[in-house]
């Protein structure tokens, strides 16, 4: 009996070390544990410093922005110059493949991809899809109107029931970008999803293709002001709900 006791106290002792000396890793660290990330810090570093530089900044970037236009199949990558705190355009990656239709998510298994302001909240090294981030849909416009689903993530491979694919190697650089960014304190790294640039033209054309169905159009006027805030000044709003309905902060 008392080597059981024995064992199971050396047991504790070590399993209590080994969560301390976890405890003590920085996010960035722990994720370096997977070989996915490993990988990407191997391949995508030297290309990423290539870009960044062309854009007049260092990597990694301390503040990152995702925007995504679903009818051009592009998510755009963003960071922050320092200097006058305005983003700017690092690269457009081409989308593998999403399913659904314009317009946002409203329930569990319609397979769309949300439309609207998010932010990242969950980062996986050893996704299915071969890495992912998700974003924290459904946020509080969501949860007002009572809009039910999970798990809607940007990956790699090429399958989507809701989510945003970009294949494997532009993942990778993706990836590392963000982690890194939320390593260095960027704890919610904003995702805007919008139908296609919210012109004045493109909004036109979206009142004549989608007549039939007001309640898309109604929403898409109401986050235009989030677009149109980041065009002119290369700024992420600070956008809240209030009663169910997106309000930019000035």
């Amino acid at each position: 009996m008392q080597h059981y006791f024995f064992f199971i106290c050396c047991f504790l002792l070590t399993s209590c070390s080994l969560f301390a000396q976890n405890k003590k890793k920085t996010f960035l660290e722990q994720q370096l544990q997977h070989e996915r990330v490993k990988v990407a810090q191997q391949e995508t570093t030297s290309t990423l410093q290539v870009l960044f530089a062309a854009k007049g900044l260092s990597f990694p970037a301390k503040k990152i922005f995702i925007r995504v236009f679903k009818a051009l199949s592009q998510l755009e990558l963003w960071a922050e110059n320092p200097i006058n705190q305005q983003f700017v355009l690092i690269k457009t990656y081409p989308i593998c493949y999403m399913s659904g239709v314009l317009g946002s998510k409203n329930k569990q298994g319609d397979l769309q991809v949300p439309e609207g302001f998010y932010v990242i909240d969950y980062y996986n090294p050893v996704s299915d899809f071969y890495l992912s981030v998700k974003i924290n849909y459904p946020n509080a416009y969501d949860i007002h109107w009572k809009k039910t689903g999970s798990a809607i993530c940007i990956h790699g491979n090429c399958v989507s029931i809701g989510c945003i694919s970009i294949e494997d190697n532009p993942i990778k650089e993706l990836y590392w970008v963000l982690i890194q960014a939320h390593n260095q304190g960027q704890a919610e790294i904003p995702v805007h999803i919008f139908p296609k640039p919210l012109t004045t033209d493109n909004l036109a054309t979206l009142r004549q293709e989608f007549a039939a169905e007001p309640e898309k159009i109604s929403f898409w006027e109401q986050i235009k002001a989030g677009y149109e805030y980041f065009e002119k000044y290369k700024k992420v709003p600070t956008i809240k709900v209030i009663k169910g309905v997106y309000k930019i902060k000035e």
